[in-house]
Parts: C-alpha cells; sequence; structure tokens
C-alpha cells in the first residue's frame, strides 16, 4: 500500500514474502530535501544465507552505486529469531546514509545466553576494488557464567569482565576479519588490562581470521 503526498511518498506491505519468509515494512521517502526512512520486520533471518551471499554487497559498495553525496536514509531491520547461528538469536540491523557514506552504527545483535553485541563508529566503503567495514564491536556480557560456559573456558581462566571491546576491518569480498586491538572492561565500564592479551595481539597482528 502506498499514499503520494506533495512532497513525498508513504508505504507499507504487512504480506511480503522473501525466500518464503514472512516479512512486514514500511517507510517514507521524502523529496525535498531527498531522504529516506524504511523499517523491515523478518519474521526471521538466515545468518548463514546472509553470510554467503555477501559478494552483493560487495559489488554495490566497491562499485560505488550507494556512495551519492545526495543520499541521506535509513534502513532499518528486525527479526526476532536468527538461524544458522549458535550464539545470536535475536537482530536489529541499522543501515545509515549519509554524505557520501554508510555505517551500521547501533546495529545489535541478542544473545539470550550471554548479552549482545553493538556496532558503533563504523564506515562502510569502497577500498581498491572490494568494500571493507571498519568498525567498533562491544561486546556486553550479561551472564559470566553462560558467557564462558558457550565458550570453554576453564573456570582458573575465567577473568571478572563486564564487556569486551574489538576493532575490526571486515573485507566483505574474503569475508576476511582484521582485529586490530582487544579491549576488556569491568562491570563499571571501567578499562581492564591484561598484558598476556596485548603480547597476543602484537605477536600476531597480521593474522586475519576467518
Amino acid at each position: 500500500k502506498y499514499k503520494i503526498l506533495d512532497n513525498s511518498i508513504v508505504f507499507e506491505s504487512k504480506k511480503s514474502l522473501i525466500k518464503s519468509t514472512p516479512i512486514e515494512y514500511s517507510g517514507t521517502i521524502n523529496f525535498s530535501p531527498f531522504n529516506f526512512v524504511v523499517n523491515i520486520n523478518s519474521k526471521k533471518l538466515n545468518f548463514s544465507y546472509l553470510w554467503k551471499n555477501l559478494y552483493i554487497i560487495n559489488e554495490l559498495i566497491s562499485t560505488k552505486l550507494l556512495l551519492n553525496q545526495n543520499l541521506y536514509g535509513k534502513i532499518s531491520i528486525s527479526s526476532e529469531k536468527i538461524t544458522a547461528n549458535k550464539y545470536f538469536n535475536k537482530i536489529d540491523i541499522n543501515i545509515n546514509f549519509k554524505e557520501s557514506a554508510i555505517n551500521l552504527d547501533n546495529t545489535l545483535l541478542y544473545s539470550d545466553k550471554f548479552g549482545e553485541l553493538v556496532i558503533y563508529n563504523s564506515v562502510l566503503k569502497p577500498n581498491e576494488g572490494y568494500a571493507i567495514l571498519s568498525a567498533k564491536l562491544k561486546l556486553k556480557i550479561k551472564n559470566k557464567d553462560l558467557f564462558y560456559k558457550s565458550f570453554y573456558i576453564p573456570k582458573k581462566n575465567r577473568k571478572n569482565i563486564g564487556s569486551l571491546i574489538f576493532g575490526i576491518n571486515f573485507k566483505l569480498n574474503e569475508r576476511i576479519i582484521i582485529i586490530k586491538n582487544i579491549l576488556f572492561e569491568d562491570k563499571n565500564n571501567k578499562i581492564k588490562n591484561f598484558d598476556t592479551v596485548d603480547q597476543i595481539l602484537l605477536a600476531n597482528n597480521k593474522i586475519k581470521y576467518d
């Protein structure tokens, strides 16, 4: 359903399907100045399918088809169920378009097991023929016992950690993540230093992780 107004179009759909998955969406496109807001709610999101098809996003970014200085807008995608992923079960994706730049700031992944992961200080940009996402990721640990069990961390090695902060570069064409640094916070959001981790990162700073 849509309605054309003087300077905008308002639209919505309650019964759409993508690969047999029910979705609902609504949005507004304004013409003067041009900007848009689109909200999408999907009954489920297949993480494996998304991961395997990153080449489409890579192509759109690397060819600069979506990078336009006059393009302002936001696409929000939410799902209460993530399939093909053993750690996270819900997701809120924010795709922000602003002044020839795209970011995923305030994107959230939720885990009933241990907490949530938030993306911030991010930028999705072309770089020598491929797309790269530079971002900070903060993993907020809500249940430490379940967190340690999920990653099989022995009791003797468990630290009193509130959050983990990662700096990453993610090459979409190769699906390779380069971890630039890792910081730890206690429950009061104060940085905790672990010399061993710093030494490991320093010794392996050229290693790429799939």
